[in-house]
């Protein structure tokens, strides 16, 4: 990495990070900012753990360990000096590699789910995710998984009596169009929009069931 990195060139929402992109990642500079050799040594070292799981990947494997993990990205902490790069885009920007990391490793680590299993109710309220320098408010996303968990509880239970509840108290559109207050050192943004995806179509799954037929089967 040079230390020449004066215009940004952000990237919009959560891309498929690359090595290359990353060793092409430039950041406007502040008076007051992050220490620019510390950021170039930390991005030349996310650069090449990316590049080390796309070539395992890709030949059908998975690297012998993380080099790198999501976490160490949404907690690493840089020097302030005059001239440094620019805070926040810096930030976005690890955000960013932090959803990519999570995403390659969740290309390998992604739990198999037994055929024709459902997704549960013990599945929604466990679910974990990883920490970003600005994220989704925590406390607002875990109370919204317990009331979805809840109606997804409730139907699969009333489906399985072979009948259907008489109100809809979460609906796949209440999940689809969730906002979440944004706050610092809050969940990674991206993986809580792809649970929310796999919610929405869950709930619109039990939604639609016949009480007649074998939810089970």
């Amino acid at each position: 990495m040079g230390a020449g990195r004066m215009i940004s060139t952000m990237m919009a929402g959560f891309s498929r990070l690359t090595a290359q992109q990353i060793n092409d990642q430039t950041f406007a500079r502040a008076l007051r900012g992050y220490a620019m050799h510390e950021v170039d040594g930390f991005l030349d070292r996310a650069a090449e753990e990316i590049a080390r799981w796309h070539e395992a990947l890709n030949r059908g494997r998975r690297p012998n360990a993380r080099l790198l993990t999501p976490r160490e990205v949404s907690e690493v902490v840089f020097n302030k000096e005059v001239r440094g790069y620019d805070m926040a885009e810096v930030d976005d920007f690890l955000d960013e590699l932090a959803a990519e990391l999570a995403r390659l490793y969740g290309e390998v680590t992604r739990r198999v789910t037994p055929a024709g299993r459902r997704l549960t109710a013990d599945d929604i309220v466990r679910k974990e995710f990883n920490g970003g320098m600005r994220g989704y408010d925590r406390r607002e996303v875990d109370r919204f998984l317990d009331q979805v968990a809840r109606e997804v509880l409730r139907w699969q239970d009333a489906l399985a009596q072979g009948y259907r509840p008489s109100m809809r108290l979460v609906t796949p559109q209440d999940i689809n169009e969730k906002v979440f207050t944004k706050a610092v050192r809050g969940y990674a943004m991206i993986e809580v929009d792809a649970f929310l995806d796999e919610l929405t179509d869950e709930l619109a799954y039990l939604q639609d069931q016949d009480p007649q037929a074998s939810y089970y089967r």
